[in-house]
């Protein structure tokens, strides 16, 4: 499989939304077959539905950057983020941090995606991590491309186009999309 800044057209892409509809119907028919089913479930059991739900989320996100976490204790850590007893379980700094930026998305579902808040997340998802230099901020670079700041740091992480980027802050520093390692 490509990058998506190695398909034709990036950045601009098109989509045809009929290929999409009959998903984004079925999406919406579980959608509301879980609404409905909730407000049937007393109060426990709708805490459990939502633990569960926000778990397989966390653990699927981590699996794809091939970070494997107990769920149990992700499931602990998520139904103290929220205020629900918990299992006296001790959870990971990786467990604790996906539960915390879940439990984020679960309270704030319709709060916009700043940058400020993108770089929160990795702070959370990073909670623990001596290994990374620059968590919860972009690497920078000048109007050249030449990183600002020593940085002799092997890449880690996240792989953004290596282009030049097609946009400019206001400061007119470009912004590339890697975190670097301290190992």
């Amino acid at each position: 499989m490509a990058w998506n800044w190695e398909l034709a057209g990036w950045p601009k892409f098109e989509w045809n939304p009929e290929l999409l509809r009959e998903r984004e119907l079925a999406s919406m028919e579980n959608a509301a077959i879980a609404v409905g089913t909730m407000r049937h479930l007393g109060k426990n059991d709708r805490e459990d539905v939502v633990i569960e739900l926000l778990s397989s989320d966390a653990l699927s996100t981590s699996a794809i950057e091939g970070e494997v976490l107990d769920r149990d204790s992700v499931q602990s850590s998520l139904r103290r983020q929220l205020g629900l007893s918990a299992a006296p379980l001790r959870s990971s700094p990786a467990e604790a941090g996906i539960a915390e930026m879940m439990a984020d998305l679960y309270r704030h579902p319709l709060d916009p995606i700043t940058e400020e808040r993108l770089f929160e997340w990795h702070r959370m998802v990073m909670n623990g991590r001596r290994d990374i230099a620059d968590i919860g901020q972009l690497e920078r670079t000048d109007r050249t491309g030449k990183k600002l700041g020593k940085r002799t740091a092997p890449v880690w992480g996240h792989l953004c186009d290596p282009r030049p980027a097609p946009w400019r802050n206001p400061q007119g520093v470009r912004v590339a999309c890697s975190f670097t390692s301290t190992e």
